[in-house]
């Protein structure tokens, strides 16, 4: 339900006028109305208050290291962090690889009657069509370091397509690869790795065929393995670690294999970290936000919003000092939430191998 669908359900169990629900007399609703909609907002504050981990509270965080920052600042909304989580992993150097929409930041290279163009096919592709002589293709530009090994994987589907590595729009002066797809109607993935000569690379893709082939995904990032992070109280690192973290040198600063938390509550990495390609994932769980439109949506799994409603009638019927029907409200949310923590948070314990960290040599 919507924000003005759980208000009319308070407001119609309580004997009191629905609001329409169009919305038209939403914005500008007054007394008993106006109560109910700050009390499904408060209602659903309690909710997510009743737990730090609930399913529908989860977000994935995303932090990108800098050379010489060992901390960083969490998400703004942030109600707990699971510093087991954290994994490190090279950046993906593309920008729109799974053309869900779009395929902005890609530029189109085609020729002659050549295409390249968005498709809504499946979750949406980059369609490239050729004339038979001429190339339908896209290409875009990353920002590589000389030397250092990138590896590509794509998804690829109805024909085959040529993927270049260039220093130029559309050039091959890298590598060239050309992929054929083995059984038609199915998708198909290639990988490859490269090194790059340059601080610009460029990634195309064409073909010169008149039967379309369609780009599902395509990912590029450096060929450096991703681990989890080792998770260390702030004590700790103060006692084994701070002294390197905090005199920077060629031989302090590496990739990070640790992480903790700060007494200001940010995220700290050690060693402190020596290049820029790099980036820590996690998970967090995130406070509710209100809802505002009379369209606005919460994300309360659907089979519990009796918790809302029953609460938001707590809180109208309190302010009516009808404490029978209260404390039966009241009765009713509290009965959601243990059934919603026996579905959602009592889960199963499972046994697993601890995971290594790769020797990548970098320190």
């Amino acid at each position: 339900m919507n924000y003005v669908q759980l208000c009319n359900e308070v407001l119609v169990s309580i004997n009191e006028v629905a609001f329409s629900t169009a919305g038209t007399d939403f914005t500008n609703a007054r007394g008993i109305q106006k109560t109910i909609k700050n009390s499904i907002n408060t209602a659903i504050r309690d909710i997510y208050n009743e737990e730090l981990s609930w399913p529908f509270a989860y977000t994935a965080g995303t932090q990108a290291l800098t050379p010489g920052t060992s901390t960083y600042a969490l998400p703004t909304l942030l109600k707990s962090v699971d510093w087991e989580s954290f994994f490190i992993e090279p950046v993906e150097e593309l920008t729109n690889t799974a053309f869900t929409t779009t395929i902005t930041s890609w530029t189109d290279i085609s020729a002659g009657s050549g295409t390249a163009a968005y498709n809504a096919s499946g979750n949406g592709v980059a369609r490239l069509t050729g004339d038979g002589t001429d190339i339908g293709g896209i290409t875009q530009s990353i920002t590589t370091v000389a030397n250092r090994t990138y590896k590509v994987l794509l998804r690829y589907l109805s024909n085959g397509v040529t993927v270049k590595i260039g220093t130029t729009s559309g050039g091959a002066e890298i590598q060239t690869e050309t992929i054929t797809l083995s059984n038609a109607g199915e998708g198909e993935l290639h990988s490859f790795k490269f090194t790059a000569t340059g601080a610009t690379t460029f990634i195309s893709m064409e073909t010169t065929s008149t039967t379309a082939v369609d780009i599902d995904f395509i990912n590029c990032e450096e060929d450096i393995e991703g681990y989890k992070l080792e998770h260390i109280d702030f004590n700790t690192w103060r006692s084994q670690y701070k002294t390197d973290d905090t005199n920077l040198s060629n031989q302090s600063m590496s990739m990070p294999i640790r992480v903790y938390a700060t007494l200001n509550d940010e995220l700290g990495v050690s060693p402190v970290p020596n290049q820029a390609n790099w980036q820590v994932t996690f998970d967090y769980y995130a406070p509710a936000t209100d809802m505002t439109l009379y369209d606005s949506t919460h994300n309360v799994p659907a089979r519990y919003e009796q918790a809302i409603i029953s609460r938001a009638k707590y809180y109208a019927l309190t302010l009516r000092s009808d404490t029978a029907f209260a404390d039966r409200a009241l009765r009713d949310y509290k009965e959601m939430v243990h059934r919603m923590r026996i579905e959602l948070i009592n889960k199963p314990t499972y046994f697993s191998a601890a995971s290594t960290i790769p020797n990548t040599g970098r320190w």
